[in-house]
């Protein structure tokens, strides 16, 4: 009798105790995870284990204002780098004249600068700048361009610059201490010209050189009715270089003055056309002023009383 009630009491006790076991069983095995099956929008591999990751989704772009990117675009917008402030334009300076968009008002340029004014675009130039004529044009008032301690290139572009200022002694340019003018076309046509045509031709002043100045002349015509290139009475450490164009006046090319001069003349062609004229008129201090002419034509066309070359003082002439 006691077996049989032990027996019992050993059956109930294990019947109590297998659904626990089994209960533990289940929650270990429960940790492991039951494999993926979500794969939209899941970026783990399809069956991964454990808990799916999504990408957070790109919110559209509701800035406009800047953004380069198309509206509605996803992700980061991506604006344009910020301008830099420009440099103010100088006096005379058309501010419609940018990138080349030369207006009709514009007679010259210096780069993508266009000017209405030639005298300011030949003052406001710095060292080593290129003004080039955009159209031809008249100056018709004294302008007193004076180049001075810079390098300048007038660059004709095919055009015409005429001045028809009626004043005694006015020079169309000054070049003086430091300063350097070339005069150049850069056309195929080379047909620019710097022209001097008052109503008195005794008024008919070109270009003026001072001491610590110099000239060069590459292309083009200059052509006036007085004198077309004139060193200045008593200059010193001069230099000037006719390397090609045309130099044409109906009195006199050059006078040649002062001292530590050098004129070298290895192209081009000076005409004086004139009555009672001469392409060289050599009245130099002493012989330093040197004239060499290596190439190049010079011719006076008036019989008789035209002369290529005359003068009195001093000087150098050199021929080859």
């Amino acid at each position: 009798m006691k077996r049989s009630i032990l027996g019992l009491l050993l059956i109930l006790c294990l019947a109590l105790l297998l659904p626990a076991a089994a209960l533990a069983g289940g929650a270990d095995e429960g940790t492991e995870g039951a494999p993926c099956s979500q794969t939209e929008g899941c970026i783990l591999p399809d069956g991964h284990e454990g808990d799916c990751v999504v990408e957070s989704p790109q919110q559209p772009c509701t800035r406009t204002e800047g953004c380069t990117l198309p509206d509605g675009h996803e992700g980061e917008c991506v604006t344009a780098p910020a301008n830099e402030a420009e440099d103010p334009l100088p006096d005379g300076v058309d501010p419609q004249l940018q990138s080349r968009g030369i207006t009709d008002d514009a007679v010259c340029s210096i780069g993508d600068v266009g000017y209405t004014d030639f005298a300011t675009a030949m003052s406001v130039a710095t060292d080593n700048q290129k003004v080039k004529l955009e159209k031809d044009f008249t100056v018709d008032q004294a302008t007193h361009i004076a180049i001075h301690e810079k390098k300048v290139t007038l660059d004709l572009n095919g055009h015409t610059v005429t001045s028809t200022v009626n004043l005694s002694n006015n020079y169309f340019i000054t070049v003086d201490n430091g300063g350097s003018l070339t005069v150049c076309d850069t056309t195929s046509q080379k047909e620019g010209c710097i022209k001097i045509a008052p109503d008195n031709p005794d008024n008919g002043w070109g270009i003026k050189l001072k001491s610590g100045s110099s000239f060069t002349m590459m292309s083009g015509t200059i052509d006036v009715t007085r004198t077309a290139v004139d060193i200045n009475t008593s200059a010193e450490n001069i230099k000037v270089a006719i390397k090609g164009g045309t130099i044409r006046s109906a009195r006199y090319v050059m006078n040649v003055r002062g001292s530590n001069v050098t004129v070298d003349i290895s192209a081009g062609r000076l005409e004086s056309v004139g009555e009672g004229g001469s392409v060289i008129y050599l009245t130099a201090d002493d012989e330093t002023a040197v004239v060499n002419i290596t190439g190049g034509t010079l011719s006076s066309t008036q019989e008789g009383t035209g002369q290529v070359i005359s003068g009195y003082n001093s000087g150098t002439l050199n021929f080859g």
